[in-house]
């Protein structure tokens, strides 16, 4: 199973990881993709201060997007629910604004895998 995992650097955290050559799949002629979320804006997120704009919590999210890819791209993150609001005092506003008008204004949309996967269905699943 270990021959399946890329080197850390060589994948690319915006797309999916597709495994077409491990044992799993020659086995049962199935996939999976893994999705890694992005760690800094996460633990920006639940431990910095990005809640407190959502002006700047959108700016963070527009930095990690590589405009020079002629793709789709997946900026993931992995937070608990009790950060907005609860651990972050009006976390809930700064995330309402960013997915209501700060990411729409960036040209950012809010996507699930499904819908992000038909996006990516005429590039390579792999990564560049």
């Amino acid at each position: 199973m270990v021959g399946c995992l890329p080197r850390p650097d060589r994948y690319n955290p915006t797309l999916p990881l597709f495994y077409p050559g491990c044992i799993w799949q020659k086995l049962l002629d199935q996939f999976i993709d893994i999705f890694f979320y992005n760690g800094v804006i996460s633990k920006e997120i639940a431990f910095g201060d990005l809640l407190k704009d959502g002006n700047n919590l959108c700016d963070r999210f527009a930095q990690f997007y590589q405009e020079s890819k002629q793709r789709p791209q997946l900026i993931h993150i992995a937070t608990d629910g009790e950060t907005y609001g609860h651990h972050m005092k009006f976390g809930e506003m700064a995330l309402a604004y960013a997915l209501a008008k700060g990411f729409p204004a960036r040209g950012l949309e809010l996507i699930n895998y499904g819908s992000f996967f038909e996006a990516i269905s005429s590039c390579s699943r792999s990564g560049d």
